[in-house]
C-alpha cells in the first residue's frame, strides 16, 4: 500500500510501503473551522430514517398485532417489454405472466401513441422472439385490440383482474414466515358479514365434526416483551349446532376464553392477561360442536399512550434519532385507496407474500404529523393516472371533497399540506429491480406528475422523486421532466477483497481506505457510476435526494472465503458506522442533496446469494436500531448514533465553513470503485488530498449548530471553532461519539455487558469565538448556540471551491468525466429480487 500525508513523508522499509503517522500538530496551528452566514444549501432537512413496516420477528412497531377482514382481493401488475415490438395485438414482455389466471383481465397501455387505451388480455403465446435480443425468447401477452407500440423506451402495459368481492383465504405455511396458519374445515362465506363493517367476507369455521382452528401470529418475545394485557376484538356468529369458540393465546391456551355466539352477529371484546415468556405468541379461534362465522379480528397490546397507530417504543426511538423525514417503502401492486386505509379496511393483494400492507399511508402520515417530521411515502407502482387526482384530494382538498372525505373519516379534517413539513411523492420504488410493480417509461410517471401538478390541491410542499435503479438517470429524467428530484441510492462499498485489506497494512490503514472509499464514493470520477448520475442531474436542472443511503451494501468478496467476519465488524463499529453516516453529509455540502433517509431503521443481518452478494454468511445489513420492541434491551448501532448527533444540529441553511491552519489532508492508495458495478470491480487509484477534517455549518434564526468530524485514524484533532458576534448566555451543548476503538460496537453478541459506543453530551460554559475543541479519533462532533440578538454577522467572502449557487438545486462545479454508458433499456439478466428486501 502506498498512503501519503500532505503532512508528512512517507518511510520505507524492507520494500514496503508504511502507513504514516500525521505529526502532532503546534498549539499555535491547530486547525481553525469559521462558521460563517454565507448559505451554501438553503432549507436542508435532518437527516431521515427509513423503514419498511412491522412484522413479529424483529420490527414490532404496530399497536395492533393482528387485524383480519378476510377481503381480497387487489390483482394488479406491470407488464414490460422493449421497443421494436412487431406485434400490435401482443405485447412480448420481459415479465409477461405465462398463466390463464390473467386471461380476462383488464389491460391499459402506459406508453406510447395509444398510452391510455384499455382493452382486455385473451391469452398469452410462449416462446416469442425477444425483439432486441436475438438470444432470447420471451411469453407475449394476446391483446383484443391493435396497440400502437411506443418506440422512444419499454413498452408496457397495467393488468387489472382485482376482485375485492371474492375474499382472501388465510395463507397457511411455516408459522416462523407467515402470519397466519389454520387446520381443520374452513370456508370463506361471501354477502354475510356485521352489520356496518367493511367488506364482503367472513370466515366460517366448520367445528361440528373435529375442531376448526385459525391461528395468527402476534410476536416473537425476543423482538418485544409479550407479558401484559392483551384486548382481543372481534365479530362472530352462529350457524349450525351449540359450537364452542375458545380464543387462546399460544404460550399458555388455559387463559384464553371461550363464548358460545349467537344466531345474529355479535361483537366480542375481552382482555387477556399474559405472563412474559419465550418464544412465538399467536392468538388462536378454535371451533367445536358446530358452524361459527367470524370476521374483522383484532388484537393489541395494552399500555402505549401515544396517539398514533405505533407503539410508544418506535415513538420513542424516533424521537431520539429526531429525523427530518421518514422513509416508507411498500413496493406493491395495489390501488391508491386501499393504500391508504389501515389494515382491517384494506383488500388483500394477490401474488405478494404479505397480502396487505400492515399499516396504511393514513396511519404513517398521522406518525410523521406527530414527530413533526416531512412524509415520504411510496405509492403504489400500479396506480392509474387517474388515481393521482384521488390522491391530491386526500392530502389536499377540503374534508368535504373527493378523497378529503376519506382523510377525514380517518380522523384528519385538515389537509396534510398543512400540517406536515413536506410531501414527499414517489411512484413506486426502484425502476427495474422489482419487475411488475412498477412501470419507469416513457410517459407513465411524468403523466401523472403533470397531473398532480395541475391539481387544484397542489401545494409547493408536494415534492415528486424519481428513481432510475436499473434503467439510466439521463433517460428517467428527460422522461419525467415535471419531477423535483432524482432519487439515488447512497449504498457504500458492494465489495470488500482481501488485496484491499492487505494493502491497508493495519487497522488504521484499513479505515483510512474506508473514509478514503466514501469520498471517492461522490467526489472522484474515476471509477465511479455514482458521479455520472450527479452530473446526469445537475445538467438538468434537477436536485438529488436519498432514498436509501447511509449505510454499507458488502456483500460481495474473494471466493471462496470473503471476509465476513471483517465486513460485519465495519458495518457494526464505530468508525464505520460514523463514516457511513458522514457520507450523507458529504453529499449534502459537495453536491446539494436535501432529503437522505438512513436505510434502514431495524434490521439485524440479511443472508446473501446469488446476485445479492456471496459472502458465506449472514452480512450485518441494513438496520441501525437493535430491538426496537423491547427498550429495556434496545441499542443503537454506532451509525444511528452518529445520525443522532448530526439531527441535534442540523436545519435551517448550511453555510460555509472555511478551514485555516493545519487542516490536515491525506491520499490513500488501494483499489477503488463506487456504485453497484464499479465497487465490484475496483481499479487501483490514489485517491488524493482527503480532508481529515470535515465541518457542517448551520444557520436557522438564532440558532447555530456545528457538525465536526475527525477521519483520522490514529489521532485525536484540536479545532478551533470561529464565527462572528456573541454567544447568549456565553453557553453552548455539545455531542460527541465516544468509543475506545476503531471497531467498538454495540453488537448484543460482541459487547454484552453494555454498549462500547456512546454519546457523551456536554454543557460548554463560556463559549465564544476561538473556542477549542477536541474531537476524538475516527469520529464525530455537534455543537449548538444561540447568536447573540442584534450582533453583527459575516459573509464568507473567500473562493471556496465547493461553494454552490444561491438556487440549491444547482450543483457545484465539480469536474466529472463521461462514464461508461448507463444500463440500457434491453433488459440484461437481472436479479428480480430486491437489493432492500427483509431480514432474518
Amino acid at each position: 500500500m502506498r498512503m501519503a500525508y500532505s503532512i508528512l513523508i512517507a518511510a520505507i522499509f524492507g520494500g514496503f510501503f508504511l502507513p504514516a503517522t500525521p505529526l502532532a500538530a503546534d498549539a499555535a496551528d491547530l486547525t481553525r473551522v469559521r462558521v460563517t452566514d454565507e448559505v451554501i444549501v438553503e432549507d436542508v432537512e435532518r437527516l431521515g430514517v427509513h423503514f419498511s413496516g412491522h412484522n413479529f420477528y424483529d420490527s414490532v412497531i404496530l399497536k395492533q398485532r393482528v387485524a383480519e377482514n378476510f377481503e381480497g382481493t387487489i390483482h394488479r401488475l406491470h407488464v414490460l417489454g422493449p421497443r421494436n415490438q412487431p406485434d400490435e395485438g401482443a405485447l412480448i414482455g420481459w415479465n409477461a405472466p405465462a398463466d390463464e389466471l390473467w386471461t380476462g383481465a383488464t389491460f391499459t397501455v402506459l406508453s406510447g401513441p395509444d398510452r391510455g387505451l384499455k382493452g382486455t388480455v385473451t391469452g398469452y403465446e410462449e416462446d416469442r422472439q425477444d425483439p432486441e435480443r436475438d438470444d432470447r425468447r420471451l411469453t407475449a401477452l394476446l391483446l383484443d385490440r391493435q396497440v400502437r407500440w411506443g418506440d422512444e423506451g419499454p413498452n408496457g402495459v397495467l393488468l387489472d383482474k382485482s376482485d375485492t368481492e371474492a375474499g382472501q383465504l388465510p395463507h397457511g405455511g411455516r408459522p416462523n414466515w407467515e402470519e397466519q396458519f389454520t387446520g381443520g374445515d374452513y370456508e370463506l362465506v361471501h354477502g354475510d358479514v356485521p352489520p356496518d363493517t367493511f367488506g364482503n367476507t367472513a370466515l366460517k369455521l366448520r367445528g361440528s365434526d373435529e375442531p376448526a382452528w385459525i391461528e395468527f401470529v402476534a410476536q416473537f418475545a425476543h423482538a418485544a416483551p409479550i407479558g401484559g394485557e392483551w384486548r382481543v376484538r372481534f365479530w362472530a356468529r352462529r350457524l349450525d349446532g351449540s359450537p364452542e369458540l375458545h380464543v387462546y393465546p399460544s404460550t399458555a391456551p388455559d387463559s384464553g376464553f371461550t363464548v358460545n355466539p349467537s344466531r345474529e352477529w355479535q361483537r366480542y371484546e375481552r382482555v387477556v392477561s399474559l405472563d412474559d415468556g419465550d418464544g412465538l405468541l399467536t392468538w388462536g379461534w378454535r371451533v367445536t360442536g358446530g358452524e361459527v362465522l367470524v370476521n374483522d379480528i383484532e388484537v393489541w397490546q395494552e399500555g402505549d399512550t401515544n396517539p398514533t397507530a405505533f407503539r410508544d417504543s418506535l415513538v420513542e426511538t424516533l424521537r431520539e434519532l429526531n429525523p427530518g423525514s421518514i422513509r416508507y417503502l411498500r413496493n406493491t401492486r395495489d390501488s391508491l385507496v386501499n393504500s391508504l386505509q389501515p389494515a382491517i379496511r384494506a383488500y388483500s393483494r394477490r401474488g405478494e407474500a404479505r397480502r396487505r400492507s400492515a399499516f396504511g399511508t393514513h396511519e404513517f402520515y398521522e406518525l410523521c404529523a406527530y414527530l413533526d417530521c416531512a412524509a415520504w411515502a411510496t405509492l403504489p407502482g400500479t396506480m392509474y393516472p387517474e388515481e393521482m387526482d384521488q390522491f391530491m384530494e386526500y392530502i389536499g382538498a377540503p374534508a368535504d371533497v373527493g378523497l378529503g372525505r376519506l382523510r377525514a373519516e380517518l380522523g384528519q379534517p385538515e389537509p396534510w399540506t398543512e400540517v406536515l413539513p413536506a410531501i414527499h411523492v414517489q411512484i413506486g420504488n426502484e425502476a427495474v429491480t422489482f419487475m411488475g410493480t412498477g412501470f419507469f417509461g416513457p410517459d407513465y410517471w411524468e403523466d401523472m406528475i403533470s397531473r398532480a401538478k395541475a391539481s387544484p390541491y397542489y401545494s409547493d410542499n408536494v415534492v415528486f422523486h424519481v428513481n432510475y435503479q436499473g434503467s439510466g438517470a439521463a433517460r428517467i429524467l428527460d422522461w419525467t421532466p415535471s419531477a423535483d428530484r432524482l432519487t439515488t441510492g447512497g449504498y457504500m462499498l458492494f465489495g470488500l477483497y482481501d488485496d484491499q485489506i492487505e494493502m491497508a497494512g493495519d487497522k488504521p490503514g484499513l479505515y483510512d481506505f474506508v473514509f478514503a472509499q466514501t469520498w471517492h464514493n461522490w467526489l472522484v470520477p474515476e471509477n465511479n457510476r455514482n458521479v455520472g448520475v450527479i452530473r446526469a442531474a445537475r445538467e438538468r436542472g434537477k436536485e438529488i435526494s436519498v432514498y436509501e443511503g447511509g449505510n454499507y451494501h458488502t456483500t460481495f468478496g474473494d471466493p471462496p472465503d470473503p471476509p465476513l467476519e471483517q465486513v460485519n465488524r465495519i458495518i457494526t463499529g464505530m468508525a464505520g458506522g460514523m463514516n457511513a453516516t458522514h457520507s450523507l453529509l458529504l453529499l449534502m455540502k459537495h453536491r446539494g442533496a436535501r432529503t437522505m433517509q438512513s436505510f434502514n431503521l431495524s434490521q439485524f443481518h440479511f443472508s446473501p446469494g446469488g446476485a445479492f452478494g456471496n459472502m458465506p454468511g449472514r452480512v450485518r445489513v441494513w438496520g441501525g436500531v437493535l430491538n426496537i420492541g423491547e427498550p429495556a434491551r434496545r441499542r443503537f448501532r454506532p451509525r444511528f448514533l452518529a445520525l443522532q448527533i448530526a439531527n441535534q444540529v442540523m436545519g435551517g441553511d448550511l453555510v460555509e465553513t472555511p478551514h485555516s491552519g493545519a487542516d490536515p489532508k491525506i491520499s490513500v492508495t488501494n483499489r477503488f470503485g463506487a456504485g453497484y458495478g464499479p465497487s465490484r470491480r475496483p481499479v487501483e487509484m490514489t485517491v488524493e488530498d482527503m480532508p481529515l477534517i470535515h465541518s457542517y455549518g448551520f444557520r436557522e434564526g438564532d440558532r447555530r449548530g456545528l457538525i465536526l468530524v475527525n477521519l483520522d485514524t490514529r489521532s485525536d484533532q484540536d479545532i478551533v471553532v470561529e464565527f462572528p458576534g456573541q454567544v447568549r448566555d456565553g453557553r453552548a451543548q455539545s455531542w460527541v461519539l465516544v468509543g475506545d476503538d476503531l471497531e467498538a460496537t454495540n453488537e448484543p453478541d460482541w459487547a454484552p455487558d453494555a454498549p462500547e459506543v456512546t454519546i457523551e453530551e456536554d454543557t460548554i460554559g463560556g463559549f465564544s469565538s476561538g473556542h477549542r475543541v477536541t474531537v476524538p479519533r475516527a469520529s464525530m462532533m455537534a455543537i449548538e448556540w444561540e447568536h447573540e440578538p442584534g450582533e453583527a454577522t459575516e459573509r464568507f467572502d473567500g473562493n471556496h471551491q465547493d461553494q454552490l449557487s444561491s438556487d440549491p438545486r444547482r450543483f457545484n462545479p465539480v469536474d466529472v468525466v463521461p462514464l461508461p454508458e448507463e444500463v440500457g433499456l434491453s433488459m440484461p439478466d437481472m436479479p428480480r429480487g430486491a437489493l432492500t428486501m427483509g431480514g432474518d
